[in-house]
């Protein structure tokens, strides 16, 4: 798709001619539907979402999508990437080159994304899939703004429409919810959380929506390159996470291997099985911190023996 050359059947709204119809590859028919303005309920729309993206996801559990799509006028060539890291940069670093194209070159950008694509985007989506963590590919709208959801008159279920669809990480949805233009907000996104709990780490989840905000961010300075106030906003939300994240994941992945050694909690079962050898439950340990397995809360293993067994089942 793209910026048309030529007259089509999508611009010719009212009875459009038989040579605007020949003129397209193909024409898409679908059932016409009475819908009312306004948002979609904020208990039944972020419900629905949830829905979409545990039930629609990649057919072979790669991210990607089987042919290009458009926000916008702007061509996204997803192709096919094993990991949601690889796919993320890839594609974004594309729609950067996109940008310097729109709007020109500017050297605050340039600058930035040298430490955005080394340091903050391993930082926040390479530990979605490692150390025993991993998501699914889940088919997205890819541009849910409030101007592309309406209610449907007759049933009052939620419509979405003008979709620029991929498999991607399911949260990605949720980072035009964060743009503050966008009538569907925080509200929708922290009801949406009800519906399908946010991904490992936790504690990564608002930064994680920054970033993917970021991205959308780019593709409104691609649309409207005529208005430099999205761009100001781009600049600014790469500025901060770069300034948030200077040390990337090799400083995040660091600090997670001290938490294995310097926790209370490793300490406490030491302590409570003075027996234990230590090479065992630091071990055992090690791979509790890093999955949140529900039985370190419970208190863990006491023994020796329930150590090993516990490390041989789940190692």
């Amino acid at each position: 798709m793209g910026p048309d050359p030529e007259p089509s059947a999508e611009k010719a709204h009212d009875d459009p001619p038989l040579e605007a119809v020949r003129r397209v590859d193909a024409v898409i028919l679908q059932k016409f539907r009475s819908m009312t303005e306004g948002l979609p309920a904020i208990d039944a729309f972020p419900q629905r979402m949830a829905q979409l993206h545990r039930s629609a996801t990649s057919p072979d559990g790669r991210f990607g999508f089987f042919e290009p799509t458009c926000h916008g006028h702007t061509p996204i060539d997803h192709g096919w990437h094993e990991t949601w890291e690889a796919y993320f940069a890839s594609t974004t670093r594309r729609l950067f080159q996109w940008e310097q194209a729109a709007q020109g070159p500017n050297q605050d950008i340039l600058d930035l994304m040298e430490p955005f694509f080394s340091n903050v985007i391993p930082r926040l989506l390479r530990p979605l899939e490692t150390d025993g963590r991993s998501i699914t590919p889940s088919l997205i709208h890819g541009d849910l703004w409030h101007g592309n959801v309406a209610t449907d008159a007759d049933t009052q279920e939620p419509v979405i429409f003008d979709a620029a669809s991929s498999y991607a990480h399911n949260e990605y949805e949720l980072g035009v919810w964060r743009q503050p233009w966008n009538e569907l907000g925080a509200a929708y996104r922290a009801r949406y959380h009800e519906f399908f709990p946010p991904s490992l780490p936790v504690e990564d989840c608002d930064d994680r929506n920054a970033l993917y905000a970021t991205r959308v961010n780019i593709l409104d300075s691609i649309l409207y390159r005529d208005d430099d106030e999205y761009r100001k906003m781009l600049i600014a939300s790469m500025r901060r996470l770069v300034e948030k994240f200077p040390g990337g994941y090799e400083e995040w992945k660091g600090k997670q291997d001290d938490l294995l050694i310097n926790s209370g909690y490793g300490q406490g079962w030491a302590a409570s099985s003075s027996e234990d050898m230590p090479h065992s439950w630091i071990c055992c340990f090690k791979y509790t911190i890093k999955s949140r397995c529900p039985w370190m809360r419970e208190g863990g293993p006491k023994t020796l023996s329930s150590l090993e067994t516990t490390w041989r089942i789940h190692n």
